[in-house]
């Protein structure tokens, strides 16, 4: 069994299934629109000034509890592990 992806060129790679399926990872599509309309939309935000909304900050040693509180569902805004 084989994976196939394709890039917006139309070119294409296949993985045998025996790669991914043994592994911690999870390949999937994600279309997000073309170039034109994301740097109108970096312009905007740029133009604009705008800055996400950051719920609330951890410290890399913290990391299991900023998942466990992300996983809780109360959320507004971004939840940030710091890793510097």
């Amino acid at each position: 069994m084989l994976l196939t992806l394709q890039d917006a060129k139309g070119g294409s790679i296949q993985l045998p299934a025996a790669l991914y399926q043994r592994s911690l990872a999870t390949i999937s599509r994600l279309f997000v629109g073309n170039r034109t309309n994301l740097e109108a939309m970096l312009r905007a935000v740029s133009q604009h000034r705008l800055r996400p909304v950051i719920d609330k900050v951890f410290a890399f040693t913290e990391a299991g509890d900023a998942y466990r509180y992300f996983q809780q569902g109360d959320v507004f805004g971004k939840v940030i592990i710091d890793g510097a």
